[in-house]
């Protein structure tokens, strides 16, 4: 299968993100808490997205080039959630994702790829190769995070472990599809430290932020901003 492997729209999508990063503290630090989605409310609560992400018969919708942020500021964590591809392209998974630095899993069809997004060029810290995935069916995610230990688990079964020193700021979590192809997305858990909760007031204009009545960044403008496989600069 020819190799997709497409960086994760940065400039645009950091600018029209950049305001959720003003909380309100909501849990102490050391609290341990449980949140599910099952994606049976369309109206998307506790999410910021872009236009053409939706929820259909319980299931989260994606276009490519668009994104869907979930709020909070989580540290250590144990996510799972559920995938499916329709077409060739990559479903991203951001966590601890801020504008000073995020890290970004690349799930491919047969490829997974743990991206530190810190300075340009960004660094690929683990990538595996896999088989047995069918377009159309259900792919079951696992990450966890503890200290500077990521694991991450495709159908139940250990595939990457990266160990690192130097762990980037807690942050939100973000969904994001490439290509020839739409995600879906089903039955989000999330157990860890979360220090803080939903974006509160009006935030104030940024650089690079739409101005009042326009629309949020479209799948095209997002497509333009992608990042390359190898060198970890723009298109």
């Amino acid at each position: 299968m020819k190799k997709i492997s497409i960086r994760i729209a940065i400039v645009l999508l950091i600018s029209f993100i950049a305001v959720l990063f003003i909380f309100t503290p909501s849990q102490a630090q050391d609290d341990t808490v449980t949140e599910t989605e099952t994606f049976d409310n369309t109206q998307l609560e506790g999410w910021e997205h872009s236009p053409e992400v939706v929820v259909t018969d319980g299931v989260l919708q994606i276009y490519s080039g668009q994104f869907a942020m979930k709020y909070g500021d989580w540290g250590d964590f144990d996510m799972s959630i559920q995938v499916k591809f329709s077409g060739a392209g990559e479903i991203v998974i951001g966590y601890h994702f801020r504008d000073e630095g995020r890290y970004t899993l690349h799930i491919l069809t047969d490829e997974v790829t743990l991206v530190k997004e810190v300075s340009e060029p960004f660094t690929e810290i683990g990538s595996v190769n896999y088989s047995g995935y069918v377009i159309g069916e259900w792919l079951d995610i696992r990450i966890v995070l503890t200290g500077g230990d990521h694991s991450i688990y495709l159908n139940n079964e250990l595939l990457l472990t990266i160990s690192e020193t130097d762990v980037l700021t807690p942050g939100p979590f973000l969904l994001h599809v490439t290509g020839e192809n739409i995600g879906e997305f089903d039955n989000l858990t999330i157990t860890g430290k979360k220090t803080s909760g939903i974006p509160e007031g009006e935030p104030g204009q940024i650089e690079g932020e739409p101005e009042p009545g326009q629309e949020p960044p479209t799948g095209g403008e997002l497509g333009d901003m992608l990042w390359t496989p190898k060198t970890g600069h723009r298109a």
